[in-house]
């Protein structure tokens, strides 16, 4: 099996020395995989609009959205900007924290 070299390299931001890793390598192995979060913020989007008596189809109309995307969302299906999360916050009168925070 052929071992990887992995050659660090520095760059200089703000004034301090900061190593640059390869793609594929992280120094956060502790962050949440993206999954997780989808999920998340699909069962949150979904609480939310229930919550409230809001049909996917109205929900979808102030987002401006198809309710197959807006559908997809709420199964964890489809990824969104913070653009489209601010969007869609706005559109369950709520706050971005709120579709992003563990129940």
């Amino acid at each position: 099996m052929e071992q990887m070299r992995v050659s660090r390299r520095f760059v200089l931001m703000s004034g301090v020395l900061a190593p640059v890793l390869p793609l594929g390598f992280s120094d956060q192995p502790d962050r949440v995989p993206r999954e997780d979060i989808l999920k998340r913020l699909a069962q949150n989007v979904w609480t939310s609009r229930v919550f409230r008596g809001i049909s996917v189809e109205v929900v979808a109309a102030r987002c401006g959205y198809t309710n197959e995307v807006q559908r997809e969302i709420e199964k964890g299906k489809h990824e969104i900007t913070l653009g489209q999360l601010e969007r869609l916050a706005n559109g369950l009168n709520t706050s971005a924290y709120h579709l992003l925070r563990r129940t």
